[in-house]
């Protein structure tokens, strides 16, 4: 549903936020709880921020016809992967168009960026608009960043247990499914934005998704008082909304074959799945991997003793994790035409580990023993 107009100059005073976490670890989950909320906006995700902010200034001086064009361009230029489409957002192409020749004199780069998520529409109806959100997990990568472009925003990290989050990850063909690399690319996030809160704690929640399927309620309201919004019950009969959902069509089919807890109310049940269906091995490897971290985010090793076999086993996967995050890093910093090129390599990258490994989408195994 569309919300109220207003003026650009009421967009820009509007807080902004990002939820930022590993793929599967319930982002999706939050940002649906949070777009149901009357008083905020955030529309599926659509990773376009590196592109953007590596082709515009993080301020102009003076905002024209020729920065609209290209704002506009670069904003709905296709992306790597399906899932990630501008069409998503749903945006009012009208709306935005007026907002952005309401820009007057110098604007900030995420002043304009806002005004896009402020005209995307929601599938719940809105009353005035207080904050409006963009749910990427990718960003957790570019979340030292983001802090830069965009001022004062605030950031809601979530967890999932690295073991369950390999369960839920190794699913999909866009993730390479092995434990030793997903346990990595866990520890290196989670270390990240940990660092990052010790740095700027006003501005960041952590969360865990376990919490937030024990008891939604009470991890809806810290974050809803974190986000300056009052607590609103009605967030959770999200599910209500699946077959408006359904209607939607193409733009909504990719986001449902991934999300199907979207259809049912908030709930457990992939809670400590990782019981029945790892291996010891990938426990093990796991558990080595994410270290003392795991305790720190609540989550309890099974095996807390390493080894020098599991020390060479898993040396080649966390080289590779650590190589891949620092060539993203670097790649964040390059101008747009390379950014453009490198994110369409990605899709491939994928393809061609999965060949080599040989490993397709493997049906989930049980495990032999419980290692407990």
């Amino acid at each position: 549903m569309q919300h109220q107009e207003i003026s650009f100059q009421e967009v820009r005073s509007i807080p902004f936020f990002f939820i930022v976490g590993r793929p599967r670890s319930g982002t999706t989950l939050l940002r649906t709880l949070i777009d149901a909320h009357p008083n905020a906006i955030c529309p599926p995700e659509y990773a376009i921020l590196p592109y953007l902010y590596g082709r515009f200034p993080q301020f102009v001086t003076e905002w024209n016809d020729h920065y609209s064009k290209l704002f506009k361009e670069t904003m709905s230029a296709p992306l790597a992967f399906d899932f990630w489409k501008y069409e998503y957002l749903g945006v009012n192409e009208d709306a935005l168009s007026r907002l952005l020749d309401d820009i007057k004199g110098s604007v900030r780069f995420d002043e304009v960026y806002k005004a896009v998520y402020y005209c995307s529409t929601s599938l719940w109806p809105k009353e005035q608009i207080k904050v409006i959100g963009d749910k990427n997990p990718v960003y957790a990568l570019n979340a030292d960043r983001l802090l830069k472009f965009f001022q004062g925003a605030k950031f809601i990290h979530i967890t999932r247990d690295y073991r369950d989050n390999f369960v839920s990850m190794r699913k999909f063909e866009f993730e390479a499914p092995n434990v030793v690399l997903q346990a990595y690319r866990w520890k290196y996030l989670t270390k990240k934005l940990f660092n990052l809160q010790e740095k700027y704690p006003d501005q960041f929640l952590w969360i865990r998704h376990e919490d937030l399927a024990n008891d939604p309620e009470a991890i809806l309201r810290k974050v809803d008082t974190f986000l300056g919004i009052s607590y609103d019950e009605t967030v959770l009969n999200f599910h209500e909304k699946k077959e408006e959902l359904l209607k939607r069509g193409d733009s909504y089919d990719l986001i449902l074959k991934y999300h199907e807890s979207l259809t049912q109310p908030v709930n457990a049940s992939g809670v400590g799945k990782w019981k029945k269906v790892l291996t010891d091995s990938e426990v093990r490897k796991a558990d080595y991997i994410v270290g003392s971290l795991a305790e720190k985010c609540g989550y309890q090793r099974v095996y807390t003793k390493g080894s020098l076999g599991l020390w060479f086993s898993t040396l080649p996967m966390s080289l590779y994790g650590f190589l891949l995050y620092k060539a993203m890093e670097l790649g964040d910093r390059l101008p747009y035409i390379f950014k453009k090129y490198f994110g369409k390599a990605l899709p491939q990258l994928v393809k061609i580990y999965r060949f080599i490994t040989g490993k397709g989408n493997n049906p989930v195994q049980v495990r032999s023993s419980n290692a407990g």
